[in-house]
């Protein structure tokens, strides 16, 4: 925040502040404490009536951050899978790299149930930070776009 940057021109000063001695009283007596307490990647499934059914995605998807998704379906048996990129390389040194998404396909196996496709079948190796993921329709071929920050976009072609 540019107010912070002012009021300490220096990281060591930064560092000792309270969050008293940042915040004027009024904004802190009035303010609301919320806990942040779950950070798996999930698919949230609408029951209706503002009910949702939370399912955990599988572990591989747990490694790294997910920042982009499409939802299409990939193997063409009518049912919607979903891919899958991530990363984030520049976190400070002492959180370490969030960079083991190299591209996720989950395959949606009917019942709410999703397995990944082993990266020998899909060819998908993706390194980088993935920011966006496009699916593109071909006349003879669709395809997968993978859009990566500061980096070449990579694109697949989908088996037929």
């Amino acid at each position: 925040m540019p107010s912070f940057k002012k009021k300490n021109l220096k990281h060591h000063e930064f560092a000792k502040q309270t969050i008293q001695t940042l915040f004027e009283p009024e904004l802190v007596r009035f303010a609301s404490v919320k806990m942040f307490n779950y950070s798996s990647s999930v698919i949230a499934w609408n029951e209706g009536n503002g009910k949702f059914t939370i399912q955990e995605l599988p572990v591989e998807v747990q490694l790294s951050s997910v920042n982009a998704i499409v939802c299409k379906d990939i193997n063409q048996d009518g049912k919607t899978d979903v891919v899958l990129g991530g990363n984030i390389t520049e976190c400070l040194p002492q959180f370490g790299r969030l960079d083991a998404n190299y591209g996720i396909v989950l395959e949606n196996k009917g019942k709410r149930n999703f397995e990944v496709m082993p990266p020998s079948y899909t060819g998908i190796s993706i390194t980088g930070m993935v920011r966006d993921i496009a699916w593109i329709d071909g006349k003879l071929a669709n395809y997968i776009l993978f859009l990566r920050n500061n980096d070449y976009p990579m694109i697949y072609k989908l088996r037929e």
